[in-house]
Parts: C-alpha cells; sequence; structure tokens
C-alpha cells in the first residue's frame, strides 16, 4: 500500500489559517478540477470510453497589506502532492513589484500564463523541454504598452532539497 504524502495540502492550509487570523491578512481559498472524458460508440475497431483526472489543484491567495500579497498551490493529482506555486509579493510602487519563492520563471509568454487560458490542450514542445518553475526572485516592470520580467534562480529547481546540482539560473522576458 502506497502512502500519499500530504504536504503540499498542509503547507497551503497552515499559510491560509496563519494568514486568516482576525485583523491579518484577506484571504482567498481556491482550486481546479479538470476532468478528461471520451465515449465512443465502438463499429469496427474495439475503443474503451472513460474518464481522466487531469488536475486537482487548491490554492491560498491574499493580501497582507497594500504593499505584500502572497500565493501558494499545490497538485494533487495522482496521489502526488507537490507544492507548484508558492511565493511572497512585495509592490515597490504602480508598475514596479519583487517576487521571491518558486515562482513562474519568465521564459515564454505561454509558460507565465495560465494554463485556463491555453488556446490548446496543451502546452507547446519547447515548454515542455523547460523547467516551468524555480526557487528564487523575480522583478515585474509594467509598462505603458509594455512588460519586462527578470529572474533569478537557485540550483534546486526540480526537487527541493536533492543533492544534485542544477547550477544557477537567470531567464528574462520583455514584452
Amino acid at each position: 500500500m502506497r502512502r500519499t504524502r500530504f504536504y503540499g495540502s498542509l503547507f497551503v492550509l497552515a499559510s491560509a489559517m496563519l494568514c486568516a487570523l482576525p485583523g491579518i491578512a484577506k484571504v482567498n481559498i481556491g482550486g481546479r478540477i479538470e476532468v478528461d472524458a471520451a465515449h465512443y460508440r465502438e463499429d469496427v475497431t474495439p475503443l474503451q470510453s472513460g474518464t481522466a483526472l487531469r488536475r486537482l489543484r487548491v490554492d491560498v491567495s491574499g493580501k497582507l497589506s497594500q504593499k505584500w500579497s502572497f500565493y501558494a498551490q499545490t497538485d494533487l493529482k495522482h496521489g502526488r502532492n507537490q507544492v507548484q506555486l508558492a511565493w511572497v509579493k512585495y509592490r515597490i510602487n504602480r508598475r514596479d513589484s519583487l517576487q521571491l519563492g518558486k515562482v513562474e520563471m519568465p521564459f515564454s509568454l505561454e509558460s507565465i500564463s495560465n494554463s485556463k487560458l491555453n488556446l490548446f490542450m496543451e502546452r507547446a514542445l519547447p515548454l515542455a523541454l523547460t523547467e516551468r518553475f524555480g526557487l528564487g526572485g523575480v522583478y515585474n516592470h509594467l509598462g505603458r504598452n509594455w512588460n519586462f520580467r527578470l529572474g533569478v534562480f537557485g540550483d534546486d529547481h526540480f526537487n527541493l532539497g536533492g543533492r544534485e546540482n542544477y547550477g544557477h539560473s537567470v531567464a528574462a522576458r520583455p514584452d
């Protein structure tokens, strides 16, 4: 019998409980379930109908003040439970902010966009060959007709605490 670890869910729940203390923060709890289903009417070729769970995510977001906000998201698919994103953001001014934690790397527009907004069913192949999330910090600047993101990430992109050394990385994305 395989044990399922719920560290990601406990992290998200603890974040919500800590920040939901009266007067400390405004907290939003959300989530998403995505299911694929297919029903076939067989003729010559034998086909199997069925359903598959694509995603089951739970998230907590909120504002601690006008300058500070946070977000944590965990993925509960197939019995694995991992923290997808967990960051705090400091808003320097109306156009500039700094995010610290496990954040989305500014590699491409598709990598920093929510999967709910994908035009196609899956992300493109070049994105599948890169890491989407990293442990580090991202500076965001929102211009009048353009945006800029610059991220610096540590050497633990894939497994948070493993022995492998993946090196450091810098990524930037102008829009």
